[in-house]
């Protein structure tokens, strides 16, 4: 019996894994897939923009001045990325978690330093008795879940006790990379002026302020924040609501329930006489193209050799690289128990958790690509060209993993100027390290990667094999 066409099985005696199998319907199953994922998509995308929180300037409520310029917070985002401080830290939760969660960090500064103003403020006049300190606990909460955006003039107003808690943390942002002794100092005050503008240090305060400001204000209409009371904080009321429990659970009932379908697919259809999607052995191994002599290895089946030598050597230096991040973890600092003064300053944990998240994927997208390459003989005529096309393609990718390498370390070491490290050394987002300029030459990369399989598959392809096509 052929999976394929269904054999002499009637419709209704087919199991599920079998109907999947009958190619005559998958086109249909692919579009329910892609509608689906566009739909989710566009959905996410408009929710996305529609539900962001306002981004814009910050104006004193008594005095009407500007506090926080938009450009402002846009700068402090721009110096937090280049200075891998999302490697290092989070903001939102999202980033290395080595350091501090930045949001979490600013909210609670905020809080305590919006208590501290009131009780300087009732000191001038009378000690200050617990009672006084417990109503004002109550009163900064209320302060800060209160939502001062004001949608008819696009200013978000905070009171006099919030611009006192902005000021002490652009104190405290500045010493936290300036002053090695400082008790909160960055990397322990082993990485000494990482930032060392201070007008950077005030947009990096303000970026901070922002993001702590949309944790702690309720979103208009509902009792919880922006972020949904993200980052936890009772002090100020950030505590997980009815729906975060409920949707937690769903997910997680969701994700057992889809991982239990497709291997209750998966087990119905390796249980089906044969190979089920081409109905005849299609194996591709070594072993088959050794029993057939050297001389069936084909000049560019050669060509892919690199690929994997390369990717081995990426896979060794997400290793070592995985090392130094982790001993940073339980020893101090990168190399701090083998030798400080070199690799604890040379490379600091951002550069080395850097190299980690991105070589990690670059190495298996390296075997991968070699992979696919070596096996295109056996499915047609090799064309004309398609050597040359495999070598050009390795070149380009030792090309971006070499600039992926050194415009992390000079990127976020320094040595490269903002739009220097923006272009050729990191934009700081995690997972996606790599400059812009080495994202476009990955992008060409793949695009001729999918034209030299699609050369190589062009004359094997007909409305038979068509969904058959080795992946």
């Amino acid at each position: 019996m052929s999976p394929n066409t269904g054999g002499a099985l009637s419709k209704s005696s087919r199991t599920f894994g079998q109907m999947l199998l009958v190619k005559k319907y998958w086109w249909f199953h692919a579009l329910i897939v892609t509608t689906i994922s566009l739909i989710g998509l566009v959905a996410l995308g408009v929710w996305t923009y529609t539900s962001a929180p306002p981004l814009t300037n910050f104006v004193s409520s008594s005095s009407g001045e500007a506090v926080i310029p938009e450009w402002e917070i846009q700068r402090g985002k721009q110096v937090f990325h280049l200075k891998g401080l999302m490697t290092y830290g989070s903001f939102w939760g999202d980033g290395g978690e080595r350091g501090p969660d930045y949001t979490a960090e600013a909210l609670h500064h905020t809080y305590v330093s919006m208590n501290k103003y009131y009780e300087n403020e009732i000191a001038k006049e009378r000690p200050v008795t617990q009672d006084d300190r417990d109503m004002i606990s109550v009163r900064v909460r209320r302060e800060i879940r209160a939502n001062g955006y004001d949608e008819a003039t696009n200013v978000i107003r905070i009171n006099d006790a919030q611009v006192f808690a902005y000021k002490e943390l652009i104190t405290h942002y500045t010493r936290t990379f300036t002053d090695p002794t400082y008790e909160e100092a960055f990397m322990k005050g082993r990485i000494q002026n990482h930032i060392s503008n201070l007008d950077d240090l005030k947009a990096l305060a303000g970026f901070f302020f922002w993001g702590g400001w949309v944790s702690g204000a309720n979103r208009p209409g509902f009792d919880y924040t922006y972020t949904h009371n993200w980052p936890p904080d009772p002090a100020v009321g950030n505590t997980p609501t009815f729906e975060t429990y409920l949707w937690s659970f769903i997910s997680i009932f969701v994700l057992f329930c889809g991982t239990m379908l497709v291997l209750y697919v998966y087990g119905e259809m390796k249980a089906l006489p044969g190979e089920p999607f081409n109905g005849r052995d299609w194996s591709l191994t070594t072993v088959d193209l050794e029993n057939k002599g050297d001389a069936y290895v084909r000049p560019t089946q050669r060509a892919t050799y690199k690929f994997f030598a390369f990717a081995v050597i990426l896979f060794l230096i997400q290793v070592l690289a995985g090392i130094l991040s982790a001993e940073d973890f339980v020893g101090g600092g990168p190399g701090n128990a083998i030798e400080k003064s070199i690799l604890g300053f040379i490379i600091p944990f951002s550069v080395t958790r850097g190299w980690h998240t991105i070589v990690q994927i670059y190495w298996f997208f390296m075997a991968w690509v070699g992979y696919t390459l070596f096996f295109l003989p056996r499915i047609s005529k090799v064309p004309n060209g398609q050597r040359f096309l495999i070598n050009l393609l390795f070149t380009l990718c030792l090309i971006v993993g070499a600039g992926a390498l050194f415009g992390i370390y000079l990127g976020h070491t320094g040595y490269m100027s903002d739009e220097m490290a923006y272009w050729f050394g990191s934009q700081g987002w995690e997972f996606l390290e790599l400059g812009r300029f080495w994202h476009i030459l990955m992008l060409a990369s793949f695009c001729l990667w999918v034209y030299i399989i699609f050369r190589a598959v062009k004359p094997w392809i007909t409305s038979q094999n068509l969904w058959s096509v080795p992946a």
